[in-house]
C-alpha cells in the first residue's frame, strides 16, 4: 500500500497526518470533503482512505458509500478516524469501513492499522 487518500476539514490534522505518514514512508493525497475525496479517488490510484466521520461538506457516511457503491471503488480499504464514540462508530463500520480508530491517536497505531491492511 502506497497511497493514501487523507480525508478531513481541518487542514491542519490533514497536513500532520500527511507530513507523519510521508516520513514513514506513503504517498499522501488531501482532500477536504467527501466530494473532493471522490474527484480524488476518480482521478488517482488510491490504495486506502483515511477519512474523518463529521466533516462541513458531506460527511465520512456519504464517502463510506460512495466508495462501497462503486464497481472501481468498492474494494478501496477505508479507515476512519473519528472523535466521537457513539453509534456512528458502529454505523460506519456497518457501512463498510475496515478500521476505525478514535482522535487522539498515536501516528504508530495508525501506521499498524495501514500495514494490516495491506
Amino acid at each position: 500500500m502506497k497511497n493514501l487518500l487523507i480525508v478531513d476539514d481541518d487542514p491542519i490534522l490533514r497536513e500532520l497526518l500527511v507530513k507523519e505518514l510521508e516520513r514513514v514512508r506513503y504517498s499522501c493525497i488531501e482532500a477536504g470533503h467527501a466530494d473532493e475525496a471522490w474527484d480524488q479517488i476518480s482521478k488517482n490510484s488510491i490504495d486506502c482512505v483515511i477519512s474523518d466521520l463529521a466533516m462541513t461538506e458531506g460527511s465520512g457516511f456519504d464517502l463510506i458509500k460512495r466508495i462501497k457503491d462503486s464497481d472501481s471503488a468498492k474494494n478501496i480499504p477505508i479507515i476512519i478516524i473519528s472523535g466521537v464514540l457513539d453509534f456512528s462508530i458502529d454505523k460506519a463500520r456497518q457501512m463498510g469501513a475496515d478500521h476505525l480508530l478514535t482522535k487522539p491517536f498515536l501516528i504508530d497505531e495508525l501506521t499498524r492499522v495501514i500495514t494490516s491492511l495491506e
